[in-house]
């Protein structure tokens, strides 16, 4: 008996499987309890495909001699290979137990853990499987990985460095110290790691991305630009290097990668400077206090002050005295006005005065707001610039007077004539009205009201995601009234000599007319972003110089796209796709020509195909 299977172990060792299985049936056909056998044939019958019956057949031999090592690691292997990680964890478990010296069977525990869903005995797996085998760089990486999915970057690190001790040509651990030290914001070791991972292998996709990564996040501008440039003179395809050359270019990236860059604060900044002033002093019933925590705001609460009493002078909370005693110490050169009212008059007064007058909500709110806008012209006159807040809705409190819909009727009102009137007036009028109330049922989402009325702003966070809201709207608002008293147009930035060896150009296009920052003398490719993919069904190009377009190429992110090239006039070109019933689609059009017709080129734009 012994000896024939120990012809079936030499047939399974040298892989001829027919010949193994005959002789373990063989052997079982005489003795089916002999578990040898068992668990060999079982493992033929595994590495054959039939897993089921081969798992069946190692767990038979399992339960007439439970104390063996080799048949837990067999079923283990099977289990993890037909990714059943629970019953391969269970079986790989019994194997460390039987053979705690086994490198590999605590590798295999590690993985059915970790996909088990049981990180902990992954971790010790890991950590016992590279005490056994210091010198298998796999295990110190995977641990690495381990390590800082869970939260231990420090004991990454250690990790990630064990794994490029023992192999210090291995790519994926450079890469992920790299990545891991990024974070740590130790650029310089991180650059060093990206770089010789490259070396190893030009081709590594994280290493690629890491790298440009950290030239942006360390702030070195000049790095970036040079690196994603040259990654475009090999790999025109690569739109994420061009995504990331304009965006460094165009200087917003730095700031924002800044641990201190707040969105809230970006916003109320890019307001002040649309309107030109450097601060903003805020006066407002108890809804006022969103605005504050922002070093450019000042912010007054006058108490339940009406807007349709500030223009009265003795007014019960005397909040037209309030407002006019700070106004008066006011710079308008330097500070702008934010106007907080008109909440109170919605929950306890508008609907009230309709009770007692028989008037209808809109001929209330109508007068509410004549009265307000009356009182910020008295403000403007004086040279301020005027922001209304305009609320959200109405909610209720123990002042509330009128139902629900009635009150929400009352704000919607409001929020239409007081954004009218503002307006006409050159007001800068902003609310989270339209995120808050639904118009059409009438309905105030109190989910976010921590009162029945007030916006939860309690603590940074919360506060910090308000005003982000808040200014993101004044903002918008803002430059929709600065664009339409200046006429300004938006300036797109635009790249010459990309994917060639000659010096990167910068430019830019401002209302269709492109001009550059400097001299160029020469040009071999210009790039243009439209902001996204588009569907677009032409180009435009209008030239200073009647010039030949035929050697013109069209490549729209990164591929070549066969175009038809036209003239409308001597100066004025067009290209369309060659089917004309599919447009282009793309985000980065570059145009390959002379050198003497793309430097002539001073228009550019594109016939938008949109689906709505």
């Amino acid at each position: 008996m012994s000896q024939r299977i120990h012809s079936a172990i030499h047939a399974l060792q040298t892989g001829d499987l027919d010949a193994a299985e005959n002789v373990f049936r063989t052997i079982l056909s005489v003795n089916s309890s002999e578990v040898h056998s068992l668990h060999l044939l079982g493992v033929v019958l595994c590495l054959k495909g039939s897993l089921d019956d081969g798992v069946d057949l190692i767990e038979q031999s399992i339960s007439l001699d439970p104390s063996r090592f080799l048949p837990y690691l067999n079923l283990g292997q099977f289990l993890v290979g037909t990714y059943q990680w629970d019953r391969a964890s269970i079986a790989l478990k019994e194997a460390v137990s039987r053979n705690p010296n086994s490198f590999e069977a605590w590798a295999l525990f590690a993985q059915a853990s970790f996909c088990a869903g049981d990180a902990a005995a992954a971790l010790t797996a890991l950590k016992k499987a590279a005490e056994i085998k210091p010198s298998n760089a796999e295990i110190f990486f995977n641990l690495a990985k381990l390590l800082k999915e869970e939260g231990k970057p420090e004991e990454a690190i250690v990790s990630f460095r064990r794994a490029i001790e023992v192999k210090p040509d291995f790519v994926e651990a450079l890469s992920g110290l790299a990545s891991i030290l990024t974070a740590k914001d130790e650029y310089e070791e991180a650059i060093s790691l990206y770089k010789r991972a490259l070396a190893e292998d030009p081709e590594h996709v994280n290493s690629i991305a890491g790298l440009g990564w950290c030239f942006v996040r360390s702030g070195k501008t000049e790095e970036a630009i040079a690196y994603y440039a040259q990654e475009l003179k090999s790999d025109l395809f690569n739109t994420d290097a061009l995504f990331f050359l304009f965006e460094i270019i165009r200087g917003d990236l730095n700031e924002k990668l800044n641990a201190e860059f707040s969105y809230s604060h970006n916003f109320l900044t890019k307001t002040l400077e649309l309107i030109g002033v450097s601060r903003i002093i805020a006066f407002g019933d108890s809804h006022v206090q969103l605005f504050e925590g922002q070093e450019k705001i000042e912010v007054n609460h006058v108490g339940a002050s009406t807007a349709y009493n500030l223009v009265k002078e003795d007014s019960s909370t005397g909040g037209r005295r309030q407002v006019l005693s700070r106004v008066a110490r006011m710079n308008s050169d330097t500070e702008a006005v934010v106007l907080c009212f008109g909440e109170v008059d919605i929950r306890s007064n508008v609907i009230k005065y309709c009770y007692q007058k028989g008037l209808s909500i809109e001929e209330c709110v109508e007068e509410v707001v004549a009265r307000y806008v009356s009182f910020a012209n008295e403000i403007a006159s004086r040279g301020f610039k005027i922001f209304i807040y305009g609320g959200y809705g109405a909610g209720g409190d123990r002042i509330s007077i009128g139902s629900e819909r009635e009150r929400n009727y009352a704000a919607k009102c409001l929020n239409a004539s007081l954004s009218l009137r503002c307006e006409e007036n050159g007001f800068v009028y902003f609310s989270l009205h339209d995120a808050l109330l639904d118009e059409k049922r009438l309905e105030t989402d109190s989910s976010f009201l921590i009162d029945g009325f007030h916006l939860y702003n309690d603590g940074s966070t919360a506060r910090g995601q308000i005003q982000t809201l808040l200014f993101e709207k004044a903002y918008k608002a803002a430059k929709a009234l600065f664009a339409k008293r200046s006429n300004t147009s938006s300036c797109d930035l635009v790249l010459g000599n990309v994917n060639c060896f000659d010096p990167l150009c910068v430019g830019s296009l401002e209302s269709g007319c492109l001009s550059w920052a400097s001299e160029v003398a020469l040009l071999e490719t210009v790039v243009f972003d439209l902001g996204a993919v588009i569907r677009f069904n032409s180009i435009s190009l209008e030239l200073e110089a009647d010039l030949d377009a035929d050697r013109m190429n069209l490549i729209l992110d990164g591929r070549l796209v066969e175009a038809n090239i036209s003239r409308e006039s001597s100066c004025q070109w067009h290209l369309r796709p060659a089917d004309q019933s599919v447009p282009f689609i793309g985000r980065y059009p570059m145009l390959k020509a002379s050198s003497d017709f793309l430097l002539s080129i001073k228009g550019f734009s594109v016939q938008e195909k949109s689906l709505v």
